[in-house]
């Protein structure tokens, strides 16, 4: 339990290992680029033509949480906000991962869970650590 997986999207098409699966339905019912954690492992387990042991278990798992960064201006616990589609050309930036490629989707619907410290942007821009969570 705990966890991480970004969810890629389904196994589909005529040649797929899923394809003659009754139960790909179950398998591809996540949001495509959402990173997931699973909450509970069951015991019940199904037949699967995908995995080698032939076997996979049942999970429940829950939207994460990501730890990101963010423009500071106007940066408050609880609002809503849509991720932006963002960029920099500071590739080698420690904070790049955080800042602009972590697992936020750009577009997608966020809370605003908590606001954190002020991110040392070595280009001189505003910003903060921010908690997110998926809506």
């Amino acid at each position: 339990m705990g966890d991480r997986f970004v969810y890629e999207g389904p196994n589909l098409g005529p040649a797929a290992l899923c394809a003659p699966c009754k139960l790909q339905g179950i398998c591809f019912n996540l949001e495509p680029g959402e990173t997931y954690e699973v909450r509970q492992v069951r015991e019940k387990g199904h037949p699967c033509f995908l995995h080698e042991r032939g076997t996979v278990r049942v999970v429940e798992v829950a939207a994460a949480s990501h730890d990101s960064i963010l423009p500071a201006r106007g940066l408050v616990a609880g609002q809503v906000i849509v991720y932006p589609q963002r960029e920099c050309p500071n590739r080698g930036c420690a904070l790049w991962r955080s800042c602009v490629g972590g697992a936020p989707r750009p577009g997608a619907s966020y809370r605003v869970e908590s606001v954190g410290a002020a991110a040392d942007c070595p280009l001189g821009y505003g910003l903060r650590h921010a908690r997110l969570a998926p809506r």
